[in-house]
């Protein structure tokens, strides 16, 4: 059960992080440290997703806060 909640998170992880690789113009799509680093946050994503989140939604919180 384990194995398949992890591997369900990398699958939606995947999605999300190719989903925003696949949006920025500027890195090539051929470039394979790119995809490197796609799948190894991938892998990774019990750690690099919560990362992402505070560091998208921590500059929106203060800027709400300061008006």
């Amino acid at each position: 059960m384990l194995f398949q909640l992890y591997g369900g998170g990398w699958a939606i992880a995947f999605g999300v992080y190719l989903t925003f690789w696949m949006r920025d113009r500027t890195t090539p799509m051929t470039d394979p440290g790119s995809w490197l680093v796609l799948l190894l946050a991938s892998c990774f994503w019990p750690i690099v997703l919560p990362i992402s989140v505070i560091t998208e939604l921590l500059p929106r919180w203060r800027a709400g806060r300061s008006r």
